[in-house]
């Protein structure tokens, strides 16, 4: 692109990143990313969609979360979880899209309840309808459990092993 003359956009950054993974070359994405980041250009919420949803599919969960993190003083990650967690239903990864959604309680963020929902009918569109009616009838991530005197959120890896 620089040899080109080509303008260097976060759009065209978005492009390359979303191929290199859908390409299943990951390394080459985030070097994309880097790169991006390096030259001052500020991702948008469709770029980290990008590589949020590359990197949840490639089983960098833990990666995504953490330049999720980096990002959230910029406003960019709006619906970022939404994304990742659907993105992780639709694999049939719902265990990892659980543990994403108590990772989110454990960094003390409240569950909005679009997430909810958003893994409900991620459950239900990935053919679990079992566990979304589950999930839909029970207190995981709104309500509270009690043992003695002591309250603490209901969480969502239960729903696995319930």
């Amino acid at each position: 692109m620089e040899k080109e003359g080509c303008d260097q956009t976060v759009y065209t950054y978005t492009i390359l990143i979303d191929g290199q993974f859908k390409e299943h070359r990951n390394e080459e994405a985030l070097k994309l990313w880097d790169m991006m980041i390096d030259k001052g250009i500020t991702p948008t919420a469709a770029s980290f969609r990008a590589l949020s949803i590359g990197l949840c599919l490639s089983g960098k969960v833990a990666r995504a979360c953490k330049i999720l993190d980096d990002l959230a003083p910029m406003g960019v990650t709006e619906t970022a979880f939404e994304d990742m967690i659907n993105v992780l239903c639709k694999a049939g990864r719902v265990k990892e899209a659980c543990k994403l959604v108590d990772g989110i309680v454990d960094r003390g963020r409240e569950i909005p309840g679009r997430i909810r929902t958003v893994l409900i009918n991620a459950l239900r569109k990935s053919g679990n309808a079992d566990l979304a009616m589950k999930l839909m009838h029970s207190k995981i991530g709104i309500g509270y459990d009690r043992w003695g005197s002591v309250k603490k959120r209901v969480k969502f890896r239960i729903l696995i092993d319930i």
